[in-house]
């Protein structure tokens, strides 16, 4: 009937709208590159009035009531002062979400731009960028804003220092022009590892610029690794370093 297929095609159009808005916001990622080791540790969150609904917008005023310290621990496990135990999960290199005595925490790493490079300060919170809410599957409710810094702890393993990213420096538009080219050498190297995965090539990524790869990562500005100089030797972080062996 009309008024059937009317159903359908307003149906149809807010899907449409729902993936665009998606689309968006996966490509509204923030210019840092934080590892594991800069995030675990104990954090110290500021908590501001709760009971919100998720509409509720962290970047305009509000003040913490309270505060909650929570620390973050291999492999993935959160405790907080009270002895409450849950997990952790780094959002890629972006942010972090913690699970824990009925609540979930989110929120961006910070960073700070500099003339044309960007800093990642991933022991801070981004302003306006940290929610807090109930743990529940759909809908969750009891919304809150928050703010956050990582204590420096001096039995803490040292951590690698932050990666400088420089945004369309000359020598880094000429590297994200240059094709990209197969390192069977490194493929060889890593099989003969004894991992229990194999490495191997892409022949579509053939044709392909450094920066076009990039980009299908998610964008050169956040990336700190060089697709062109894969197969030297790199610094790791020594706890990525023991995590790694440890597979």
């Amino acid at each position: 009937s009309l008024s059937q297929t009317m159903a359908r095609l307003v149906s149809l159009l807010v899907l449409v709208a729902l993936c665009l808005t998606f689309a968006a916001t996966v490509r509204a990622d923030t210019p840092v590159n934080c590892m594991y080791d800069d995030l675990v540790g104990t954090w110290t969150l500021q908590l501001g009035p709760s009971g919100f609904d998720s509409s509720l917008n962290c970047t305009k005023p509000w003040s913490p009531v309270s505060s909650y310290t929570v620390t973050l621990s291999y492999p993935n496990k959160a405790t907080d002062a009270a002895g409450n135990t849950g997990v952790f999960t780094i959002i890629y290199n972006q942010g972090v979400e913690v699970d824990i005595a009925g609540r979930r925490y989110f929120w961006f790493s910070n960073y700070q731009a500099q003339g044309g490079k960007v800093v990642p300060l991933c022991s801070q919170t981004f302003a306006g960028q940290a929610w807090v809410h109930n743990s529940e599957p759909y809908n969750p409710s009891n919304w809150g804003c928050f703010s956050g810094v990582r204590q420096q702890n001096k039995n803490m393993l040292a951590t690698h220092a932050p990666s400088v990213i420089t945004i369309d420096a000359p020598s880094d538009v000429q590297r994200r022009n240059t094709l990209y080219q197969h390192d069977h050498d490194l493929v060889e190297r890593i099989n003969k590892s004894g991992t229990t995965w194999t490495a191997t090539v892409y022949d579509e990524h053939l044709g392909m610029t450094i920066g076009q790869l990039e980009q299908r990562a998610g964008g050169a500005k956040k990336h700190g690794s060089d697709f062109s100089t894969r197969g030297r030797s790199t610094c790791r972080p020594p706890l990525s370093a023991t995590m790694s062996r440890s597979l």
